[in-house]
């Protein structure tokens, strides 16, 4: 459970990565959404900012990775929105990585 003194630290921590994302500095953003992660690991919408910006910073396995593990919490939340979401993800990452067969 996520206290709302963890909320916070999550917020704080989303705020960060959204900065470092607008400029341009994907892996320090990438090492913010993994400290909220460590706080809320079943967050499937954090799992999607991790993947995608992964995706931007040339980490395409972890990219996946992450993307992978949104789809796979959004399927025990029964999300159809944030399986789509998953999937779509997943595919950007399969097209970035030369798998057209997969995106």
């Amino acid at each position: 459970m996520v206290t709302k003194k963890r909320s916070k630290n999550i917020d704080t921590l989303l705020e960060k990565a959204k900065q470092f994302e607008d400029n341009g500095d994907y892996p320090a953003a990438a090492r913010q959404y993994q400290d909220a992660l460590d706080i809320s690991t079943a967050n499937p919408g954090i799992w999607g900012l991790l993947g995608w910006t992964l995706l931007h910073a040339g980490d395409l396995k972890e990219a996946l990775t992450a993307a992978k593990k949104m789809r796979s919490i959004a399927i025990k939340m029964r999300s159809k929105p944030l399986l789509a979401v998953a999937d779509c993800l997943m595919a950007r990452i399969h097209q970035a990585a030369g798998r057209k067969v997969y995106a």
